[in-house]
């Protein structure tokens, strides 16, 4: 059952994730009593350690270091084989699995301070609001490890992902609900393999195998182009990413990783078909998959 659930576990790599974080807000006015920093801010501090600092309404950051995933030219179509999004089974050569808790990537829950003035990142460190617009974040930051304060310019980032009905529909937290196989887009030598493993009832027990597997795991998609999942809704297990529209129709996606060999971003050569997006559902599977998979996702709650 191993190469059964090796190739479905990296085939809806995108849907076990944990949503644990929303798309970012729409509307881009901060007002005296609210605090809005649910963006991404792109750090413009020369000297600075990190790259970027992403927040989710939901309570979530995720915060960058320097040399990581920076965005720029260097985004490439056209990688080798398809994105997983759970390395955790293995990783091909060259890539990084950006985990909590890797070098470099830091991600965690945070709340605001009653005073809308402090930012208390879980197991990382304090943000103290010093100015906040639409499009700048001037902050100081004290890491939990060193207690040392350093100031902080920032931008919002540019959205990779434009803004549509369908964007604001995708941009959701999403958790797993079920797998279903479709013998009619199954390779027939693979069809064959589940029936000798499994016996005349092979397609229900893979599908109950599979989504024992998958319980509880969680996907985000943010507007900035971000993605987040959550192994069984593990916060010790998320990978992230980059994730775009693979077309002008958004009917399909693609997701981006990084291979140090290049320290570069990598966008997948092969799409994510959506087949349903609702407020309250996401059905996909890869386009030119030949196991047969369809997602299925539902809003978390």
């Amino acid at each position: 059952m191993n190469k059964f659930v090796k190739t479905i576990a990296a085939l809806i790599g995108i849907v076990v994730a944990t949503a644990l974080f929303s798309c970012d807000d729409k509307g881009d006015k901060f007002d005296e009593t609210t605090l809005s920093i649910s963006q991404k801010w792109d750090i413009s501090t020369s000297n600075s350690p990190y790259s970027s600092f992403e927040f989710n309404k939901d309570g979530m950051y995720i915060v960058i270091e320097k040399g990581y995933g920076v965005r720029s030219s260097a985004l490439t179509d056209g990688a080798a084989g398809k994105r997983s999004l759970f390395q955790r089974r293995g990783s091909p050569s060259g890539e990084v699995s950006l985990r909590a808790g890797s070098p470099g990537v830091h991600i965690g829950k945070y709340s605001v301070g009653k005073n809308n003035n402090t930012v208390t990142m879980t197991d990382f460190g304090t943000v103290d609001i010093i100015d906040i617009t639409a499009d700048e974040f001037e902050f100081t930051f004290t890491p939990q490890s060193t207690g040392v304060p350093g100031n902080y310019q920032s931008k919002k980032s540019n959205d990779l992902v434009s803004s549509s009905s369908k964007t604001e529909l995708f941009c959701r937290n999403w958790v797993f609900d079920k797998c279903r196989i479709d013998e009619s887009r199954m390779d027939p030598t693979w069809i064959e393999e589940l029936k000798e493993h499994f016996g005349s009832n092979w397609k229900s027990l893979a599908e109950k195998e599979f989504n024992e597997e998958m319980k509880g795991s969680t996907v985000l998609f943010t507007r900035a182009g971000t993605y987040i999942a959550y192994y069984q809704g593990d916060l010790n297990d998320a990978e992230w990413g980059l994730w775009k529209w693979a077309n002008s129709a958004e009917n399909a996606f693609v997701l981006a990783e990084i291979y140090m060999d290049e320290f570069q971003w990598w966008w997948d050569d092969e799409p994510i078909t959506i087949l349903e997006l609702t407020a309250t559902s996401l059905k996909f599977h890869y386009a030119d998959d030949e196991d047969g998979l369809i997602m299925e996702l539902k809003i978390a709650k």
